[in-house]
């Protein structure tokens, strides 16, 4: 939500941040059951949730929103360094609890992503349809 409130995002800030909580737990959720699904196609025998491995593996998500405050530059480079942190950890989480190795763990993280952007996307056109948000197009210029 503060990404999207920096980069021009309109709306209610409840509402944004609303919208990115159901994002985030839907997306663990989703992803939680996708690598069950995957990791046991993988010869794992994983026979509990990985919610909340997942979660606690995530848990440098938490110092993102923090980025914001500081100047361009550095926001990006620490928002960097605090995603392939996070991709690290949570790939040697899932890895370790489940005997895989990390290349199909990563793998799998990386056939997980296009369903987050769809989410994410979905997520959003729902916000901006329901006129909780105005999400400003950032790939496309007005007009073309």
């Amino acid at each position: 939500a503060a990404g999207a409130i920096s980069a021009g995002a309109a709306g209610d800030p409840a509402a944004l941040i609303g919208l990115f909580t159901t994002y985030v737990t839907l997306e663990t959720l989703g992803f939680s059951l996708f690598m069950r699904w995957w990791l046991n196609r993988g010869g794992a025998q994983l026979q509990h949730s990985l919610f909340g491995l997942i979660l606690a593996a995530s848990g440098l998500q938490v110092l993102d929103p923090l980025t914001y405050w500081l100047p361009d530059d550095v926001a990006q480079g620490l928002s960097l360094v605090l995603g392939v942190g996070n991709i690290l950890i949570l790939v040697t989480a899932l890895s370790r609890c489940s005997g895989a190795s990390r290349g199909r763990v990563l793998l799998g993280t990386l056939l997980f992503a296009p369903l987050a952007l769809a989410l994410l996307l979905g997520l959003l056109g729902l916000g901006n349809d329901l006129g909780l948000t105005n999400i400003p197009q950032l790939v496309v210029p007005a007009g073309q």
